[in-house]
This record gives C-alpha cells, sequence and structure tokens, in this order.
C-alpha cells in the first residue's frame, strides 16, 4: 500500500468514526439548550466542533473548543455564577459567556479557565453581570493544557446561581461581627466599593461587602486587644480576599491596616487586628479575581498566646503554668513532683540547649533566678510584646537522683517551657 493509499484509509476511518459519534443538539448557538438557575446536566461534549465565537481567556498555546451552547433568561439583576464544580464533570473545562437576543449580536461579557490550584482543576466558576430580563449565551467547552493538540472532551454538570446585591453591599450597610463563628454569608451579586485594595490590581478587584467588628475589651489597665479573624476554609467556597479598615469614633476617613490575599487559594485568608477602644474597625470580604464569588463564613478569636514544651527535663520535678498569656496578663508558675532540699525557677530571652551532664541541660538562658517552687508573673500592657515568647524552667536540688552530680551537689532539671504572649 503506497503512503497515498494509507492517508486516504486514514482519511475515510476518521469520516465513518465521525458518523459513529451524534453532534451534539446544542453544538451550535442556534441549537443552545435553555437553562435556568440550579443544577442541570449531566451534558456532553463528545462530538461536539469547535465554535467560532471562541473563548476570550484560553492560552494561545493550549486553545479552547469542542464546545456547546446555553441560553439563560437572567430572573434578577446582579450577578450569575456559572460553574462546572461537580463530580459528574470529568474533563478540563473552559466556559465563556456572551449577552445578546439572538446569535447574530453577541457581546462577550465572561471567560474562565479551570483553576489550576483548586482542588478539581478541571471545574471552572465565570461570574458575570446580568441584568433581569436579557438574554445571555453560556459556551461550555474543553481546555488543550492536559490534551496537547486537541481540546479535551467528557461530561460536565452545570450550575447557575443568580443573586442581587446583598444587604451588606455597602459600608454604611455593614454586619456587626465579634468573636466566634459567624453565620454563612455571600459575596454573589454584590458590586465593587470604591476603596482600592493594596493587594489586588484594581483591573481583578471583585464585588465586595462589609462588616463592622466589634473586637473585646482588652485586659485591665490595657488600651489594646488582639484577635484573629478569619474566612473558615470549610464554610467557604471561593477564593476570597479580606481587608481589614479602621476608622475614629468620632468618624473620618478609613484607613487600610492589612489586606489578606486568598494565596494559593485555600479559602482562609486571615488577619491579625491589635484593636484599640479609640477605632471602629471594618472588614471587607472580596474575591482574588473577577470570578471569584460566592459563600463564606468569618471566624473571629481573640489572640491568646499559649505555653508549649521546648525540651525535656530530667528528673520527677515539672512545671505547672498557670499563667495568662496576654499582655496585661499573668499568673504563677510552680514546680510539682520535687523531692530535693532545695528548688530554684528561671526565665529566660531565648530557648538553649547547654548540657551540664550526660543527662541534664539547660534549655534557656538564666535571665532572672528565683529560689523557691512559686514564681509570680505579670506581664506589661505593652503591644510591642505581642508575639514575644519568654522561658520559664526549674532544679530540683540536693538529694535528688535520676540526675547530674557535680561534686556535692546533686540536680534534676525540669522540662523548658516557651510562654507565647498574644494580645
Amino acid at each position: 500500500m503506497t503512503l497515498t493509499q494509507i492517508a486516504a484509509a486514514q482519511i475515510a476511518a476518521m469520516a465513518l468514526l465521525s458518523t459513529l459519534i451524534p453532534a451534539q443538539a446544542n453544538d451550535e448557538c442556534s441549537g443552545a439548550l435553555p437553562v435556568g438557575a440550579g443544577v442541570h446536566g449531566p451534558f456532553s461534549t463528545v462530538g461536539a466542533t469547535t465554535s467560532a465565537a471562541g473563548f476570550a481567556c484560553e492560552d494561545p498555546t493550549a486553545p479552547s473548543g469542542r464546545d456547546v451552547w446555553f441560553r439563560h433568561f437572567a430572573n434578577c439583576s446582579g450577578q450569575l455564577r456559572v460553574s462546572t464544580a461537580s463530580a459528574n464533570t470529568d474533563f478540563d473545562t473552559t466556559l465563556a459567556a456572551f449577552v445578546g437576543s439572538d446569535c447574530v449580536s453577541l457581546t462577550p461579557v465572561g471567560c474562565s479557565l479551570g483553576d489550576a490550584a483548586a482542588a478539581r482543576p478541571e471545574h471552572a466558576t465565570m461570574v458575570i453581570p446580568v441584568t433581569a430580563g436579557l438574554s445571555y449565551y453560556i459556551l461550555v467547552g474543553g481546555s488543550s493544557v492536559a490534551t496537547p493538540g486537541s481540546p479535551a472532551v467528557g461530561n460536565f454538570e452545570l450550575t447557575l446561581t443568580c443573586a442581587a446585591p446583598p444587604a451588606h453591599d455597602e459600608l454604611a450597610n455593614a454586619i456587626s461581627t465579634s468573636l466566634g463563628p459567624s453565620p454563612v454569608f455571600s459575596t454573589l451579586g454584590a458590586t465593587v466599593s470604591p476603596e482600592p485594595i493594596a493587594c489586588l490590581s484594581p483591573m481583578a478587584t471583585a464585588g465586595d461587602v462589609w462588616h463592622e467588628f466589634f473586637p473585646a475589651q482588652p485586659a485591665a489597665g490595657c488600651m489594646t486587644r488582639r484577635h484573629v479573624i478569619s474566612a473558615e476554609a470549610s464554610r467557604t467556597d471561593f477564593a476570597a480576599v479580606l481587608t481589614l479598615y479602621s476608622q475614629d469614633i468620632f468618624g473620618g476617613q478609613l484607613t487600610e491596616i492589612f489586606c489578606s490575599l486568598d494565596e494559593p487559594y485555600a479559602y482562609e485568608p486571615t488577619l491579625l487586628l491589635s484593636a484599640n477602644p479609640r477605632n471602629r474597625y471594618f472588614i471587607r470580604v472580596s474575591g482574588a479575581d473577577l470570578n471569584s464569588a460566592g459563600s463564606y463564613a468569618l471566624l473571629a478569636s481573640d489572640d491568646p498566646g499559649g505555653v508549649f514544651e521546648v525540651s525535656p527535663g530530667c528528673g520527677a520535678a515539672a512545671l505547672n503554668v498557670d499563667v495568662d498569656t496576654v499582655i496585661g496578663g499573668g499568673g504563677l508558675i510552680e514546680m510539682t513532683g520535687h523531692v530535693g532540699a532545695a528548688q530554684a525557677l528561671w526565665l529566660g530571652t531565648a530557648a538553649a540547649t547547654t548540657p551540664i551532664c550526660g543527662t541534664c541541660a539547660f534549655g534557656t538562658d538564666l535571665a532572672a533566678v528565683l529560689a523557691g517552687t512559686q514564681l509570680y508573673v505579670t506581664v506589661p500592657c505593652d503591644p510591642y510584646l505581642i508575639g514575644a515568647s519568654f522561658y520559664a524552667q526549674g532544679a530540683d536540688l540536693l538529694g535528688v537522683t535520676g540526675g547530674c552530680s557535680l561534686g556535692s551537689l546533686d540536680l534534676t532539671l525540669t522540662e523548658t517551657v516557651e510562654i507565647w504572649l498574644g494580645g
């Protein structure tokens, strides 16, 4: 068989195969399937051709195609979220949207590739502005990123959600939020506030909503209280951005304090706030890009600090630390289990490992030493101490076993603990 005959046979085989795979009924815009809000499918792109309308967001080196069409009449004015996120989606999807009364008057209004950073990268989500009563055409195709030379095909499910601007769309209507978990809210339908966000490009700023955060009261005699505020990963379904602002209690301009971009889209951006009673605080929740909108929940907690063992002891004696580990706090560090004739406690400024015999080692420097089994600690109301640590250790002396013998001095050491200060 000649090369010409082989080529002719291959062409004939491809033509025969194309007759065995039926074209999708919605392969062309003129056959677009009507879809309303809700979950639809599963559908398939097997047998579909590539439309001339195209995908504006596609990678030129890995074009999208093999697409099918849907038509949606918006039932709200706000935003429409279109997503292929589903267990029934089994290929790399690409989305595009157009507005127009028919297939000859289409204007592109949105496009989205699958998110490579997501748990299921084949899932694509697109958010577009919509007006109630207008007609929108949705194009679902495949990417060729994972299938070089040809767009992927397969099965998919399509979910459409339309929402008007939520009640807390504007700063003036900010929802009150305090310590603890919040209810689930949504940014879908939200408009873009005029204030810039430092960690986002103005071209990527998505719709946002507002909360006013009411911090817990600081410790007696202190002027600040530290808090941790995050978007809970388990109750947030989009790449969220949190931005924190302060405002004088008598009014005035908002000042951006901190912006937390949800990299790498783990759905849990986090803010740290050292609250001052003289200020009001506002949290702005938005998306990391124009296609990021959805449900979220905030979790606010105080920053309590903590006590952690950093190195073990060598003997029966141990430390019991009952300290309120925040600025303005304090409490008792006590040695228990001691059997010797004398005891000592000390505080240090840094962790260390300084052996004094084969089994015992100092776990910190001896910045302050006190004879006895109890040491009372008071933490000053200094905000610069938030995030700082100090260390504690003790020694049981004279008449002990299992530790070190330094001439006539027998000793064992307690574990070394780090006391980390919160707000």
